[in-house]
Parts: C-alpha cells; structure tokens; sequence
C-alpha cells in the first residue's frame, strides 16, 4: 500500500507539501499541484480519512437529522443534501430523531463520536440541541436561537397565505388548518399567513379552526380524525404531509 512519502518522492516535493496539497490545495502552485495529482495517480495513494479525523477531531461525515425519512418534504431536503455533498469528500450520515428529543440527542451524539464535519438537522423541539458547537450547524425550518447557527428555511406565511386563498377561490368557506406547536417558528408563520388569507376574504370565526398537535405521526392521526368527525370541514390544510 503506498504512502504520503511515496507520493512526495515521485512528486519531488516535501511531506509538508503534499499534507498542504490534500487540506489546503488553494496554498499549492498549479505546476506542484499537477505533479502530486500525477504522483497520487501512479502510486494510487488514498489518504486514510480516518486517521485525519483522530488527528484532527474532524471527520469527512456530514451528519444530517430529519423526523422521519418518509415525509416527501424530508426526502426532498435528504435529495438536495446528497446532490450537494456528492460532490465533495465528505460522506453523509443520516438518522432519523421520529421527533423523539432524547432519540435526536443519541443520533447526534453517536455521529459526533465519529468526528463530524458538520450538521445539518431539522429539530424536533423548539430550544433546539445543543452538540458543544465543535462543528458547524445549520437548522432547517426550526430556528432554535441558539447562537453561531446556520439557518435555511421557506416562506411558510407565504405558502399557507396561498393554499388558503386556493380553497377560499374554490368557495370553500369551513376551512381548518392543523400545525405543530406554535413553539415552532415556521407553524407560527404558517398560522399568520392562513390566518390573514381568511381574515382577507371576510370568512367568520365558525368558519375557521386552527388546530395543533404534537409533532408525531400517531398525534397527526389522531387530529385529523376528530376534526373530520367533529368539524365537517370543506377543506383541511396540515403542516406536514405525514
């Protein structure tokens, strides 16, 4: 099996150039750069990424922790992560929390153990979980206020602002809209702007329900049948397709 030295020798360079050229390559000339791609080629050298990540603390894992993994909307943002980290040296890790904060702090804890890269999460409570900080975070539609968090998110008013006003324009006017806790920032949102669509079009307080749930699949059940047996609803709009 070939070396780092193998690949300085054919190379003609030092140890420190090739260590530079695999985790900094932007401080690596063109020409010398050229001629370690060659050398790395010939020898068939691979860097052992796990070794890098004892050394370092950092592994080539991008952890990413989604509720479930049935969810369209999850598999569409799992999509989207894989497209993009296809693309690098890193390796993404996925666990699903099943909105079960302690089974969230498990999973990030044992992806952490390995040496993450960084993490991308949709958390299951609004405090959002707090991982140390030894590696970059980004949340997905929960803002936990946590500080030193990267954020990403759509415009939930904007999007219940329309599916209500496309009910409303097919004359419906028994409208009901079910969430997750308000605790979450994008539920709230979605309640404003499917508030303000009815609010807009004059339609009564008996002709509105706002409903929330806990975050799981049985409690999401569980709601939408009592509100179709209690509300006789022209049309029910969720916050989740699950």
């Amino acid at each position: 099996m070939s070396t780092i030295k193998d690949v300085a020798r054919l190379a003609g360079v030092s140890l420190g150039t090739v260590s530079n050229y695999l985790n900094h390559p932007q401080s690596v000339s063109p020409a010398t750069s050229r001629a370690i791609e060659a050398a790395i080629l010939e020898t068939h050298y691979r860097p052992n990424a796990l070794g890098k990540s004892l050394r370092t603390g950092r592994g080539t894992d991008v952890g990413v922790v989604l509720p479930d993994l049935e969810d369209p909307y999850h598999v569409a943002l799992l999509s989207g992560i894989n497209a993009y980290f296809r693309t690098t040296d890193c390796t993404v890790s996925i666990a699903p929390s099943a909105g079960d904060p302690q089974g969230e702090a498990r999973a990030v804890s044992r992806m952490a153990q390995r040496g993450l890269r960084g993490l991308v999460i949709l958390p299951c409570r609004p405090e959002g979980l707090c991982a140390g900080e030894t590696f970059p975070i980004v949340e997905v539609d929960r803002r936990s206020g946590l500080p030193g968090r990267g954020f990403v998110t759509f415009d939930h008013r904007e999007t219940y602002f329309q599916a209500a006003s496309r009910f409303l324009a097919q004359g419906c006017r028994r409208l009901v809209l079910l969430t997750g806790p308000l605790d979450f920032t994008g539920e709230l949102a979605a309640r404003d702007g499917f508030t303000v669509a009815l609010d807009e079009a004059g339609v009564p307080e008996e002709g509105r329900s706002l409903l929330t749930c806990p975050p799981t699949r049985a409690d999401a059940f569980r709601a939408a049948t009592g509100i179709i047996s209690r509300l006789d609803p022209q049309a029910v709009v969720c916050t989740s397709q699950t």
